[in-house]
């Protein structure tokens, strides 16, 4: 049985180019086409596929936006992100979302079709870079922190670790308000002890950011309204 497929980009020259391998593979069909996420909402619903290849970046509304809504109203569906963008805060977004796997359109003509017969089948699918420089560099990274003082570093460390992957663009935000913080108090003449806590206090002062939503973290256009 054929795995039927919806191609959706905003761009006609790249669903035509992604099509072309598909039409290759014996076990896959595209059954249609969609320009933005509305429109792949409504074809989802009219043609019921079995797999969503989804553009994180489509307009009108957004991939996430998109993936998010097919995911309540047709959980059956399965949706496989497609973008250009590696880092892992787009990545984290989709997945957040309901995707079910995440390739990158650099890889899309050499690991498209694996992808979907992977999701298809029930299991999951992201381009090999992403996993390494996600998933694994995050526990690489983790692993590999130095020392550092003070009662909470060990959980202090870990959680600014998650943050930073969650919302790459300021990685480093957290480490230069700890290390500043630090250089105050070492500068009023703070007990040693106390330095350590407002070090730890410093580091994970972005901790709320685990609890906001990643495809507004990684938005990359205005915030709506609502």
């Amino acid at each position: 049985m054929s795995i039927r497929v919806l191609l959706v980009d905003d761009h006609k020259i790249v669903r035509d180019g992604l099509e072309g391998p598909l039409r290759l593979q014996s076990d896959i069909v595209v059954a249609g086409h969609a320009e933005n996420g509305l429109q792949a909402i409504d074809s989802a619903r009219a043609i019921a596929p079995d797999i969503v290849v989804m553009n994180v970046g489509t307009p009108e509304l957004g991939g996430v936006q998109a993936t998010r809504r097919i995911a309540g109203e047709m959980p059956e569906l399965h949706v496989l992100a497609l973008s250009m963008h590696s880092d892992w805060g787009y990545v984290a977004a989709m997945l957040d979302a309901g995707a079910s796997g995440y390739v990158l359109k650099d890889n899309a003509f050499e690991e498209l079709a694996t992808a979907i017969r992977k999701v298809a089948a029930g299991g999951s699918y992201t381009s090999p870079g992403i996993r390494r420089s996600g998933l694994a560099l995050l526990r690489e990274q983790i692993l590999d922190t130095e020392p550092s003082w003070g009662p909470h570093a060990p959980a202090a460390e870990l959680l600014c670790k998650v943050v930073e992957m969650r919302n790459p663009y300021t990685a480093s935000h957290q480490r230069r308000v700890a290390e500043l913080a630090t250089m105050i108090a070492e500068d009023l003449g703070t007990p040693t002890s106390d330095v350590d806590e407002i070090r730890d206090a410093a580091l994970m002062h972005d901790i709320g950011k685990m609890a906001v939503p990643a495809e507004i973290m990684a938005k990359p256009d205005p915030l709506t309204e609502t």
